[in-house]
C-alpha cells in the first residue's frame, strides 16, 4: 500500500491530505464535500486542482506499468 500526500496553500491555510492508493475516488469525494460547502475556504478550483494532480499521479503509474509489461 502506497502511501500519498497532497497538500495546498491558501490564503494562510496549509491543507494536507494523506490517502493510499485505495482510496483515491475517496479523497476526491471529500475535494468536492469540502468545495460545496459555504464555510470552509476551499472551492471547486481547489477540488479540481487536487483532483487533476491525483490523476496525472495514476496516468504515470499506468505508463510506466505499460512500459514495463511491453519490455
Amino acid at each position: 500500500m502506497n502511501r500519498r500526500m497532497l497538500t495546498l496553500r491558501k490564503n494562510g491555510h496549509l491543507w494536507i491530505f494523506a490517502y493510499s492508493d485505495e482510496v483515491r475516488a475517496e479523497i476526491i469525494g471529500e475535494f468536492s464535500r469540502l468545495a460545496a460547502d459555504p464555510d470552509i475556504d476551499f472551492d471547486w478550483i481547489d477540488a479540481a486542482r487536487l483532483s487533476f494532480m491525483i490523476g496525472r499521479e495514476l496516468e504515470i503509474e499506468i505508463s510506466q506499468l505499460v512500459n514495463e509489461n511491453n519490455e
